[in-house]
């Protein structure tokens, strides 16, 4: 897995949240009762998104003693004035990104993607770490629900090493 590398500006994240970590057994029903609310109650249409058609999974709170984070299922928005009523923002700051595109079905590659890239790709690079900001999932025309044909992106923030 090789990643591509992107410099993003600050943004927001509008959507549906829930809280979660490893050890939860509902992890995966949690999340996808996020997704399932954001795209059954239109949020795509209730709000202006920077990219139509385009959809974020932000993985934020990361706590490392408990293995606990939240997650937001949402879309990127120019501003958070005038949310619709039940969803959370959150703004991501300024970072560099490291951009790993994933093939294949969602819930069979998305846990080996992140183990690649977090005990993998991160430890053994010589130049980057992971910087301390949220990373985040983004699926776009590419994604196709239950699809071995399926691809979507893992955006996880670095920085140089320092010396």
């Amino acid at each position: 897995m090789e990643p591509k590398f992107v410099t993003k500006k600050a943004f927001y994240i509008v959507g549906y949240q829930t809280d979660t970590g490893m050890q939860d057994p509902n992890r995966s029903k949690n999340i996808k009762k996020q997704w399932t609310k954001m795209v059954q109650g239109k949020l795509f249409e209730k709000i202006k998104p920077v990219e139509k058609g385009v959809f974020l999974g932000g993985c934020f709170d990361w706590d490392e003693k408990t293995m606990d984070w939240s997650y937001l299922a949402g879309i990127e928005v120019e501003s958070v004035e005038n949310i619709p009523e039940g969803t959370t923002w959150r703004k991501l700051p300024d970072s560099l990104y490291a951009i790993f595109t994933v093939k294949g079905k969602l819930e069979e590659k998305i846990l080996p993607a992140y183990e690649e890239i977090m005990k993998n790709w991160l430890p053994n690079n010589k130049k980057y770490v992971r910087a301390n900001s949220p990373d985040f999932e983004y699926y776009d025309h590419r994604y196709k629900e239950n699809s071995d044909d399926s691809e979507f992106d893992i955006w996880i923030p670095i920085e140089e090493k320092k010396d």
